[in-house]
């Protein structure tokens, strides 16, 4: 199967993003932040990036920017998340090449029914890859060799006879929105209350759940020291 690496700054969307993707078979590798994607990208190799639009240290856009305009990584299908709360710039995410947006909390369904078919495209454009090492990070400074910059080379994808005149299809499955480069903006769906009220508890939970663990530990110490 695939191998994604999902970024979120949210344990619960790690916890269950990850649940629903290793169930599938996949292998998934979960990150914080935007630095630590950068310098796990080499060693993961992902074949999808699951990211927070708004990651801390560097954000989603900025990754699926550098993943998309390296000929190296661009074979990665890229999907911004983003939730009720703090919704997806889908302008801005059009601009990346992001390949769509998910809303969090995850659905399974709506999660899976995209993963396959990007899991598929991503494992065909893989063996069109140019060879070479992969890019430095945005703003790591260029090795130099014997007084020469050493610069990755640009080659594009070999091109593909039988997708010649042909437009690959989006993908828009249960509660994905694809982006498409020359669509109009879509009329924003309207959030449920059931939604509402899921992202609320999910991001009180987040915030709530280091206060919950230390009383918990408190109250276990005690309970062990009583005896």
């Amino acid at each position: 199967m695939s191998r994604i690496l999902l970024a979120d700054d949210s344990p619960h969307a790690q916890r269950m993003g990850e649940r629903l993707l290793r169930d599938e078979g996949h292998e998934v590798v979960t990150i914080t932040d935007g630095d630590t994607v950068f310098v796990r990208l080499p060693d993961v190799d992902p074949d999808i990036l699951i990211l927070d639009a708004n990651l801390p240290l560097r954000s989603g856009y900025e990754i699926a920017r550098f993943v998309k305009e390296s000929s190296f990584y661009r074979h990665a299908a890229v999907l911004l998340t983003g939730s009720v709360a703090e919704p997806v710039d889908e302008q801005r995410a059009r601009e990346t090449g992001a390949d769509g947006m998910i809303t969090k909390p995850f659905e399974a369904k709506a999660l899976l029914s995209v993963v396959g078919p990007l899991a598929v495209r991503s494992a065909e454009l893989r063996e069109l890859r140019p060879a070479g090492p992969p890019p430095p990070p945005p703003g790591e400074e260029p090795k130099f060799v014997s007084g020469a910059v050493e610069a990755e080379p640009e080659p594009e994808f070999a091109a593909d006879p039988e997708a010649e005149g042909g437009s690959e299809p989006q993908l828009a499955p249960l509660g994905v929105t694809a982006i498409a480069e020359s669509a109009p903006d879509p009329v924003p769906a309207e959030v449920s209350e059931e939604e509402r009220v899921r992202a609320a508890v999910t991001l009180a939970l987040d915030a709530a759940m280091p206060q919950m663990i230390d009383s918990l530990t408190q109250q276990v110490l005690r309970a062990l020291h009583s005896k």
